[in-house]
């Protein structure tokens, strides 16, 4: 992890590895780009640019897919029910989670989750 680290600081400004590690710590909370923009001390265009510059997407695309991915990471490692961990991402909707994680992997939150323990009963067998 601390190489990976230090490769992404030769790869990205400072402003993408400061945006990048406040959303990280703030996925379960309600976030907006005008709040990340002032945590930042930059303004809300100037981070947008620079968020579309180096990392190819939206900032509110950005945020929908580290959520996502975490989403994934707890479905995996958690018996959480799939509205538990919706809501602890700050999806209001379960429909509208399951319809974000399916297009990011190809398959429902519950899909997912049993495959992911069928391939580790499987592992410990």
């Amino acid at each position: 992890m601390e190489q990976e680290q230090h490769l992404l600081q030769h790869i990205y400004p400072p402003l993408i590895l400061e945006f990048v590690a406040y959303v990280d710590r703030h996925l379960t909370s309600a976030l907006s780009v005008e709040q990340i923009a002032q945590a930042l001390h930059v303004s809300s265009d100037r981070l947008s640019a620079e968020v579309n510059h180096h990392l190819q997407r939206t900032i509110p695309t950005y945020i929908m897919r580290r959520r996502v991915e975490e989403a994934a990471a707890m479905l995996a490692q958690t018996e959480e029910s799939i509205r538990g961990i919706a809501e602890h991402f700050q999806f209001t909707r379960q429909h509208y989670f399951s319809t974000v994680f399916r297009q990011r992997f190809q398959c429902s939150p519950s899909a997912y989750r049993q495959r992911y323990w069928e391939a580790q009963h499987e592992e410990d067998s």
